[in-house]
């Protein structure tokens, strides 16, 4: 898989009328425009009596990260646990005042 492949995932959405559940449907694209993403294929049927239920196939962008090189990473790996270890505030002594030991 490419790294800007989009993800193919499906939802079901129910509702309790025809209306609520084009309602649903129509801000369920709405949001995943807004991410970039978009409806394949939708399918309807009634389930139970008086539930409305649509399957809908979708695709979504995967999110960009920005990654560092190999070599910066393992640096940073190296170097990162000597910085965390140093820059531990102290343990203050019970009794004491609010400024460091």
């Amino acid at each position: 898989m490419k790294d800007d492949a989009p993800v193919r995932r499906h939802v079901n959405i129910s509702a309790r009328s025809s209306a609520q559940l084009e309602l649903r449907l129509h801000w369920f694209t709405r949001a995943l425009a807004v991410r970039g993403g978009y409806i394949l294929a939708t399918l309807r049927r009634s389930s139970e009596v008086g539930r409305h239920v649509a399957t809908v196939a979708y695709e979504m962008p995967l999110p960009k990260f920005a990654r560092p090189g190999r070599g910066a990473v393992a640096a940073q790996q190296a170097g990162g646990a000597r910085e965390v270890a140093g820059n531990w505030p102290q343990r203050q002594e019970q009794g004491t005042s609010s400024s460091l030991v």
